[in-house]
């Protein structure tokens, strides 16, 4: 039984989950568990002791723990919804219970919940994909200080990008000398990662079970994800030693879903690693890869062989 736990209100968690639905055969099964309905209508029992044991019961969907072959699970946030201290800890709870109990099975995760925690920290999670690849990041300020970013700026000659340092989404901006100076004031309640633009293209590299599927972005904006009018997506070439990179990095964060990205200096060619993020929204890229990235999945979910079981590892990652 393939297993997919995440939320109904997730189009990533979705897209993986109709592919799978549409490649149930050899007398597979997916189950599909909207986790927010788990936490607050359902019930999940698991005997450390013997974790074959286990059932998880929602609706009309029993899942008996022993019989998963397969997981599908991105874990939505859902204490900031909770409309009371008493529902935010029911579901913290929940939360953590199924990261935990998915992090131990033996079987094909994508992805286990609880890896690469450095993601909730940017610079702290580019300086540790840097000593693991030896691949270039830009070069890099994250302050709550605006004479800090100030300087910064100027060291660069106003050629500079800024973002948020969590791994909560924000935007990309580049460096305005008309508005921006002005607001660094508000950057002591809320550090900011500023970095020097490199110019050129965005390549995004999705590891999927040892699958590479690269995209090549060429955009006229600072943020591809704006898409806006201009903005060509095409498939992209990987040097060899990039690809090895991206390869090792799955491997060593235990991710076999692994999205990557790069920026390629024009004038130098040169790949800059920016982040690599083991909960990634891959639909889009999917979609216009033809459904290379889910086809690789979905192979690994329904194929693979059992893993030892994982090393355990704090908390992490968001999209």
């Amino acid at each position: 039984m393939i297993l997919a736990l995440g939320s109904a209100a997730d189009d990533t968690f979705l897209h993986l989950l109709e592919r799978l639905r549409a490649a149930d055969g050899a007398g597979r099964r997916v189950a599909a568990v909207d986790v927010v309905h788990l936490a607050l209508a359902g019930s999940f029992r698991l005997d450390p002791r013997d974790p074959a044991s286990g059932t998880l019961r929602v609706g009309d969907v029993e899942v008996p723990w022993g019989e998963v072959s397969g997981v599908w699970v991105r874990l939505p946030e859902l204490a900031s919804g909770a409309p009371d201290d008493e529902g935010r800890r029911l579901v913290t709870g929940v939360r953590a219970a199924l990261a935990t109990a998915v992090h131990g099975l033996r079987v094909p995760v994508v992805n286990p919940p609880l890896v690469e925690p450095s993601n909730a920290s940017k610079v702290a999670h580019l300086l540790s994909l840097a000593r693991r690849t030896g691949l270039a990041v830009p070069e890099s300020c994250l302050t709550d200080e605006p004479d800090r970013a100030a300087a910064f700026v100027a060291e660069h000659g106003g050629d500079v990008i800024y973002k948020g340092a969590s791994s909560a989404k924000t935007w990309v901006r580049r460096w305005d000398p008309a508005r921006d100076p002005a607001r660094l004031p508000l950057i002591a309640d809320t550090p900011v990662l500023f970095q020097r633009r490199v110019d050129g293209p965005d390549v995004r590299v999705h590891v999927a079970a040892g699958d590479l599927h690269a995209e090549r972005i060429d955009c006229p904006a600072v943020d591809y994800r704006l898409a806006p009018p201009g903005t060509v997506f095409a498939p992209a070439q990987v040097p060899e030693r990039i690809a090895r990179a991206c390869r090792d990095l799955s491997a060593a964060l235990d991710a076999p879903l692994l999205g990557v990205d790069f920026k390629v200096e024009a004038a130098t060619g040169e790949w800059f690693l920016l982040e690599a993020n083991a909960m990634p929204c891959f639909e889009g890229y999917d979609r216009r890869a033809g459904g290379a990235i889910s086809a690789s999945l979905v192979r690994y979910l329904t194929g693979a062989p059992q893993r030892p079981a994982r090393p355990g590892r704090s908390t992490g990652g968001a999209d």
